[in-house]
């Protein structure tokens, strides 16, 4: 995805395992990334923000089949992607 220069990657999506990645393509070591997980109802669950430009996001304490993670930088919106689970 892409927004305004800025580029990122989360995989893998659909989710398989206990953490996906987000990789930031357009990493800025002065600007500030942060992302946001949302349940599937649009309820916050957390807010961490995102010291280097790849990163491991964990979401197996999440039991549910759809999170949406809004990535901001400099607190910024720049994109919402669903990312789907598959818990069998």
């Amino acid at each position: 995805s892409s927004f305004a220069g800025l580029s990122f990657i989360i995989f893998p999506n659909p989710v398989s395992n206990s953490f996906c990645t987000i990789h930031i393509l357009d990493f800025e070591p002065s600007a500030q990334y942060s992302y946001i997980l949302y349940d599937y109802l649009g309820r916050r669950l957390t807010k961490q923000n995102l010291n280097n430009q790849r990163s491991e996001i964990p979401l197996k304490r999440f039991n549910t089949s759809i999170l949406y993670l809004s990535f901001l930088q400099n607190d910024r919106l720049i994109e919402n992607v669903p990312i789907l689970m598959n818990n069998e």
